[in-house]
């Protein structure tokens, strides 16, 4: 593949990028605007056509391990594992 490909491939890969974030944007206010009737209708889900909306209260407990390790570093240093990843970027 030329430097010319690559550098075109790159740049629809930027303009999808900020196509998607003009999208995620749309939603974060569709959403907003479907919690804000939940709440106006005193419901935590409503069913509209084929729609099933909920906005409902999770709760759940994680383990906190910065404290464990400020706490007990021994115990902590049992259970830890190293991880690694890789970036991809584009700018």
């Amino acid at each position: 593949m030329s430097q010319t490909d690559l550098s075109t491939i790159a740049d629809k890969y930027r303009e999808n990028k900020r196509k998607i974030e003009v999208l995620e944007k749309e939603n974060d206010a569709l959403r907003k605007l479907m919690i804000d009737e939940l709440d106006n209708a005193c419901q935590d889900t409503i069913i509209v056509g084929s729609n099933k909306i909920s906005y409902i209260l999770v709760t759940s407990s994680r383990l906190d391990g910065k404290r464990l390790k400020a706490d007990n570093p021994d115990l902590a240093a049992l259970y830890m594992t190293e991880s690694t990843s890789t970036r991809f970027t584009v700018v």
